[in-house]
């Protein structure tokens, strides 16, 4: 009898158990039946914009730097002590101002010792002529030997040739006093500046560098099969990223000779002077390659939820959503569809973007 219990108690509880599991399936439910719901339509509520075809440039770009075409570094052709500098990094000079003075005594000294030996040697001279306009005059009277007339004309030589000497290296002397003062070359901007007053400058060794700033273009490395199909003289853009602004830009010069690591030529394209940009600056040189067919939108038909992109696209029943992917942005206020939508198809832009006169919105009266 208890045994007969145990069992009865043991295959109720199973019992229970599996009325339990099956509530939780849902075994006494009714079940939709597998297979995909149609999208309920939604009325129109806007304007209706065409899905449309058009032609965008194809647009390569070949990453460079700012370079100035025309720049120059400063530096001493004497040995000497720098006594002042008197422009700083980032200065504007002009042209034949003055940028450093090195120390002049010793150089001013060594002048006025040539200027002594100079007037020496002419006094020198001075004495030789009278001599030999003096044998001269003896020897056309007979009174002078023709020896002696060959000594005074050889003395005289001598002395004009002492005297020659004597003046170049004044004039050697005077110059290399000018080179204590160095001036710029050109006009245009301190860049670098190597030097303080105290150090000492020797010959060749760079003091200052300055550039041009109305001269900066953009030096790219354009690949071999694009850079043949540029010239001298082409008009392209230039993108410059720390600005967020794209300049136009004139093919300047392309070097003779490609790159064999990268198989790629140095195009030089010249932009226009603008403050904000100086030397080293990155750029893209923007080298069109012809056009392209995008399937567009207007933006303001764009909408978002999340990271997700989404349209209305409105057919004979109403509007339903679609989910899209999106390319880049035009200068006319659409947008590239790279999937999700046909040319042909009508979508919906809302009622605000319509009052504010969105560009792309084609005649389409609201559907209630």
């Amino acid at each position: 009898m208890n045994a007969l219990l145990r069992v009865g108690s043991a295959l109720g509880a199973l019992a229970l158990l599996a009325l339990l599991m099956g509530l939780l399936a849902g075994v006494f439910e009714e079940k939709i039946p597998p297979g995909r719901l149609p999208a309920l339509p939604v009325p129109v509520d806007g304007v209706l914009a065409e899905v449309r075809l058009h032609l965008v440039p194809q647009i390569e770009q070949a990453v460079g730097t700012l370079q100035p075409k025309e720049e120059t570094q400063v530096s001493s052709r004497i040995f000497g002590p720098i006594v002042g500098v008197g422009v700083r990094e980032g200065d504007l000079v002009q042209e034949g101002s003055i940028l450093v003075e090195l120390d002049r005594r010793e150089l001013t000294a060594r002048v006025e010792q040539a200027r002594q030996a100079s007037a020496a040697a002419k006094a020198r001279l001075e004495e030789a002529r009278s001599s030999f306009e003096r044998v001269s005059t003896l020897a056309e009277r007979g009174v002078a030997a023709a020896a002696e007339l060959d000594r005074v004309r050889a003395t005289l030589e001598s002395a004009q040739a002492q005297q020659h000497q004597a003046h170049k290296v004044v004039e050697e002397a005077e110059t290399a006093r000018s080179h204590a003062i160095l001036r710029a070359p050109i006009s245009g901007r301190v860049i670098h500046r190597m030097v303080e007053p105290g150090d000492t400058a020797t010959p060749g060794s760079p003091l200052l560098h300055l550039y041009q700033p109305g001269s900066l273009r953009l030096e790219a490395h354009v690949r071999e099969s694009l850079a043949a199909g540029l010239s001298t003289g082409d008009r392209l853009e230039v993108r410059i990223d720390a600005l967020d602004r794209t300049l136009p830009a004139i093919v300047d010069e392309t070097v003779p000779a490609a790159d064999p690591g990268s198989r790629s030529f140095v195009v030089k394209a010249v932009i226009p002077s603008r403050p904000e940009l100086y030397p080293g600056m990155f750029g893209r040189l923007l080298i069109p390659t012809g056009t392209v067919e995008h399937v567009s939108i207007p933006a303001a038909a764009l909408r978002r939820i999340g990271q997700l992109e989404y349209v209305l696209v409105a057919d004979d029943t109403g509007a339903s959503r679609r989910y899209i992917r999106t390319g880049v942005a035009s200068h006319d206020g659409r947008i590239e569809v790279l999937s999700g939508l046909r040319p042909g198809e009508q979508v919906v832009l809302p009622p605000k973007e319509v009052e504010s006169g969105v560009t792309g919105a084609v005649g389409g009266s609201s559907q209630p």
